[in-house]
Parts: C-alpha cells; sequence; structure tokens
C-alpha cells in the first residue's frame, strides 16, 4: 500500500549493525508516514484539544500518559486499512505487529535512547526475555521519540532494538527531509501542511550504546 499523502521516505546508504536492522527498517519504512501523522495528530490534539488551564494542572508524568495514548489511538486510526498490521494490546500496552516479523512499541526514550521502566514487564520486554502471551520469534522494536517538556511538541524520532535495559543492540534516526526534494508536484501540496512532507530513517554510528549499572 502506497501512503495517500506525500511523504516520502528515504533511507540513507550506511551499513546496518544486523541483518536484523535492515530487514528491521525494511518493514518499517512503509509505515514512517502514518507514525508521522498519527504523532502530529497526537501532539496538535494535545496542544489545541486541552485548554491551557486544564494542562497546568497536569504533572509532567499524566503529560506523557495522556500525549502516548492520543498516539496509540491515532496509530490505529491511519494503519487501520493495512492488511499486514495487526494491533495488540497484551501486558497493557499498546504494539503493533508487521507481517508477523516484528512487534513495535511506543515509548519516551531517555538521553541514552533507551526506553527504561523499573517493572519486572518492562525489563523482561527490553530484555528480549520470554512474556507469557507474546510471541518470541517476533523481533521487539521501540518507535521512541523525544518530546519537549511541556510535551507540547517534539521532532526527535527513533527506531531502536535494545539489548538490555540498559544498552541497545542498534538504532536509528528518523529525520524530516528536504520538502521541496521529495512533494511531487502533481501532489496536493496542502497534505503537508502539517510540517512533515518526508522522513528519513538511517542507521546511527556502528556503536552500541552501553551504560554501566549504577553502583
Amino acid at each position: 500500500m502506497n501512503p495517500a499523502n506525500p511523504q516520502t521516505m528515504l533511507f540513507e546508504v550506511g551499513e546496518p549493525q544486523s541483518f536484523d536492522q535492515a530487514r528491521a527498517e525494511m518493514l518499517v519504512e512503509p509505515l514512517l508516514p502514518y507514525f508521522a501523522e498519527a504523532f502530529h495528530g497526537a501532539f496538535t490534539e494535545f496542544r489545541l484539544g486541552v485548554d491551557e488551564t486544564t494542562r497546568a494542572k497536569f504533572s509532567g508524568r499524566v503529560r506523557g500518559q495522556v500525549v502516548t495514548e492520543l498516539a496509540w489511538v491515532h496509530v490505529q486510526d491511519q494503519l487501520t486499512e493495512w492488511d499486514e498490521i495487526e494491533f495488540c494490546s497484551k501486558l497493557g500496552f499498546f504494539k503493533v505487529i508487521v507481517d508477523s516479523e516484528i512487534v513495535i512499541r511506543f515509548k519516551r526514550l531517555n538521553a541514552d535512547l533507551l526506553a527504561k521502566s523499573d517493572t519486572d514487564q518492562s525489563k523482561a520486554w527490553f530484555g528480549n526475555q520470554h512474556i507469557d502471551g507474546i510471541d518470541d520469534s517476533l523481533l521487539r522494536l521501540t518507535f521512541g521519540y523525544r518530546p519537549e517538556r511541556n510535551w507540547m511538541t517534539c521532532d526527535s524520532y527513533y527506531l531502536t532494538h535494545q539489548s538490555s535495559c540498559q544498552s541497545l543492540a542498534w538504532a536509528s534516526t528518523v529525520s524530516v527531509v528536504n520538502a521541496d526534494v521529495l512533494v511531487d508536484a502533481d501532489d496536493d501540496i496542502s497534505q503537508a501542511a502539517h510540517g512533515l512532507p518526508g522522513i528519513e530513517i538511517k542507521p546511527l554510528l556502528p556503536k552500541a550504546i552501553e551504560l554501566e549499572e549504577q553502583a
């Protein structure tokens, strides 16, 4: 299925760190325009649909949860007609399964591009350990984002695969590309008014990010 908008995906030529990374990027690439629309919609809805007085009452954690759940809904709306996609809410959080090969969750990342949590379930998930109800053959990926502190906007997105709660097996950046290059003259340019006319995804330097355990 081709995207219904002028967001065109490009891969940066490079040496992925593993076959899994190359295969994962290939499977995720067609979904990126829809992810872009979904997250743009979620942040816009939070910014414009919740009045300033109400937002001021939310703690940072609550703001993050509201935007995250809005993003889940928008992702489902964007991908509802994809036959290759399966939505999954097992374990209490939203996931997308693609071609029965990869499972993607959507998570805020820290400065080290890690999705961290103190729950046993999250540790097992990011440690790629067996979890009842989830097919062990699925490669577990994170479509990660690093929003502004007020949760009003975000322009930092990544596709990652963690090897543990403390380390990344690999990470790829997801970035906006030049609209003038990617938007065809026959396309309706108004569809790109959200500011995300195109995205590219490229591997980071071939060096896994390792964090030492805190004493």
